[in-house]
C-alpha cells in the first residue's frame, strides 16, 4: 500500500464481481466500497496502474454496475487477504448515483 489516505469513507461489503484486464476475466469479492473505489479480494492481481473493467450487482439491485477503474495498490503479503485497491475512473452518472446512495445508506445503518 502506498500510504495515501482514503478521502471517501468506505463501507464493508461482500459483493461478487468479475473484472477484466488484458483480455482475462477474473472473479473476485468486493470487501469494501466507497464512492471512489473498492477493495477486491482476489488471488490474481493485475499490476499497479492497470486498467480494469468491473461488473457487479449492489445487493437488492437487479441492474448490474459496469465501471472502468485502475489498480492503485496490491496486497499480497502472507498475513493479509490477497487483493487490490481499485480506483474508479469512468462510471455512468446513473451508476455513480447508485453507488453514492448505497454507500450513504449503509454508512447511516452502521455498515
Amino acid at each position: 500500500m502506498d500510504g495515501k489516505k482514503q478521502l471517501c469513507p468506505r463501507i464493508k461489503t461482500n459483493i461478487k464481481t468479475i473484472f477484466e484486464f488484458s483480455g482475462v476475466l477474473v472473479p473476485g469479492d468486493i470487501l469494501n466500497l466507497s464512492r471512489s473505489g473498492i477493495f477486491v479480494r482476489t488471488d490474481i492481481q493485475p499490476p499497479v496502474d492497470e486498467a480494469l473493467s468491473l461488473r457487479f450487482y449492489l445487493p437488492g439491485d437487479p441492474e448490474p454496475l459496469e465501471v472502468e477503474g485502475r489498480t492503485i495498490w496490491i496486497q499480497n503479503s502472507a498475513n493479509a487477504l490477497p487483493g487490490m485497491g481499485v480506483q474508479f475512473d469512468t462510471i455512468p452518472q446513473f451508476d455513480k448515483e447508485r453507488i453514492h446512495a448505497f454507500v450513504e445508506c449503509h454508512m447511516h445503518m452502521g455498515n
